[in-house]
């Protein structure tokens, strides 16, 4: 048999107002729903429907034959056999239902078999049921995958929507609980927040590396080899078979912080080698930083390892996860890290932020060089061009002189 899914009728959500919050245990007072009612007899008949049919709709869903239910209402020492056995209709009258419901809670059969699944009161003599759970007996596990948990969780809430949507409105509040669908959400929530804390310390991992360095090729390199610390971590989490608790999600969170630290000072002292070649930087920067690196690496995993003898489980996981972060960041600082540089490494000003601007500075200064000398062949223009319409008025000029002069001589001759 697997997990028990329990779909509750009656019970609200909690009442918080009057909860003392430095009490830890107090959670609040449970509220009831006060539409619920199972006093008519269409609403006895739709929980019927419903009790006997959602095991089976559940099985076609995971194509299986091994899901049960238990219902105070159906089965041999239900509700209804009580009925039949004294010779009383089902569903009951609404006035006859009060009455037979408290004769069948003092049964054998209710109370050995169904006492758990109903909450009633009897004041004045009156029975008032406050709420009824349906459980249903599934083949699911802890080992099922989240995706798989989650079409489940999802299918029990849509299939209550669905079946009850033309019933009874004394019917229509309702919901489904099991402890694993509490931890689904636990670990999708912690599945999140690890995932937005590894996105947001690679960003900000990336920004200080690169002021560090003030080289893009060498942070996309120290990107790389934090990555590889990534998974190195996640996937001890899955070869060891931890489940992702608060544990592991804040260690998961941390690794991209610790990682970069011996990874950003080989990258720090390549840049600042003086010599021409990649391997004569690397060489330096080994030489320089390289037994520093070595030492705290050696340091930090010998330190965490006394966590490994301690009793409190978050200090042993956390010991471990110390261990593997440290031994990790320093081979991947040592090997690929080291190698990567040795065959791609900048050299020169490299991939540095000065090469990067120098070209749009030259382009600028190019384009205000391109105006400048346009404006002075525009101002040389309009000079040549005024020049030259001087030059025809002085010869229009002359030319009017001449022919004055030529009429004035021909009427003189005349």
């Amino acid at each position: 048999s697997g997990l028990n899914v329990f779909v509750v009728f009656g019970i609200g959500p909690l009442d918080r107002s009057m909860r003392d919050k430095n009490d830890i245990n107090d959670l609040g007072s449970i509220s009831y729903e006060p539409s619920f009612s199972v006093v008519k007899p269409s609403a006895q008949q739709a929980f019927y429907d419903y009790c006997t049919t959602v095991h089976l709709r559940g099985q076609e869903q995971k194509s299986s034959t091994a899901w049960s239910y238990s219902c105070p209402f159906s089965g041999p020492h239900g509700f209804k056999t009580f009925l039949t056995i004294n010779s009383e209709p089902f569903p009951t009258t609404e006035e006859r239902f009060p009455i037979l419901f408290k004769l069948y809670s003092q049964t054998p059969s209710f109370l050995y078999y169904h006492a758990s699944e109903v909450g009633y009161t009897i004041a004045n003599g009156n029975l008032t049921i406050n709420w009824m759970y349906v459980k249903v007996n599934t083949d699911m596990t802890y080992n099922d995958g989240l995706p798989e948990l989650r079409r489940m969780y999802d299918w029990f809430h849509s299939d209550l929507e669905s079946e009850l949507s033309n019933s009874p409105e004394v019917l229509t509040k309702a919901f489904a609980t099991c402890p694993i669908f509490t931890w689904l959400q636990t670990s999708e929530t912690l599945i999140k927040s690890s995932l937005q804390g590894i996105v947001i310390s690679m960003l900000a991992v990336a920004v200080m590396v690169f002021f560090a360095t003030s080289d893009i090729l060498i942070t996309i390199i120290s990107m790389l080899s934090i990555c590889f610390v990534v998974l190195v971590t996640l996937s001890w989490i899955v070869l060891t078979g931890w489940n992702l608790g608060m544990i592991e999600s804040i260690c998961i969170i941390i690794v991209v912080g610790l990682a970069v630290d011996y990874i950003v000072h080989l990258g720090h002292s390549y840049n600042m080698s003086k010599h021409e070649t990649r391997y004569m930087k690397m060489r330096e920067a080994l030489t320089h930083m390289g037994t520093s690196i070595l030492s705290a690496a050696i340091t930090t995993c010998a330190s965490s390892v006394i966590l490994f003898f301690t009793e409190v489980v978050f200090f042993r996981r956390f010991g471990a996860f110390i261990f593997l972060i440290a031994f990790s960041s320093a081979a991947s600082a040592f090997f690929p890290f080291t190698a990567l540089l040795m065959a791609m490494g900048p050299t020169g000003d490299g991939w540095s932020y000065k090469r990067l601007l120098k070209y749009p500075i030259r382009k600028y200064r190019e384009s205000k060089a391109l105006q400048y000398n346009f404006n002075n062949l525009e101002k040389t223009f309009k000079e040549a061009k005024s020049k030259y319409f001087a030059v025809k008025a002085k010869i229009i000029g002359i030319e009017n002189t001449h022919k004055d002069k030529d009429a004035t001589n021909v009427q003189y001759s005349v």
